[in-house]
């Protein structure tokens, strides 16, 4: 699982921090996405040391860039 809480949203980005597990002690990630162009931004990686829960928040700013409908904060879940 992993939080991701919106920091900034505009016409041209959007730009989210992840939490590993909603695990604030891990260290959190940002990630930015150019809503225009899909290029993605990471700012900073979480202090887990793998790529596994950024590969969850990517997809999750990459489906709702043209939209906007981002949420304020959420949580991913799988299994």
């Amino acid at each position: 699982m992993v939080r991701i809480d919106l920091i900034k949203l505009t016409d041209d980005i959007a730009s989210c921090s992840y939490f590993p597990e909603n695990n604030q002690e891990w260290g959190d990630g940002i990630v930015t996405i150019n809503r225009k162009t899909g290029e993605i931004t990471i700012e900073k990686k979480d202090d887990c040391g793998t790529g596994f829960y950024i590969g969850h928040v990517i997809p999750y700013l990459t489906e709702h860039a043209k939209q906007g409908d981002y949420k304020k904060s959420v949580i991913l879940a799988w299994y």
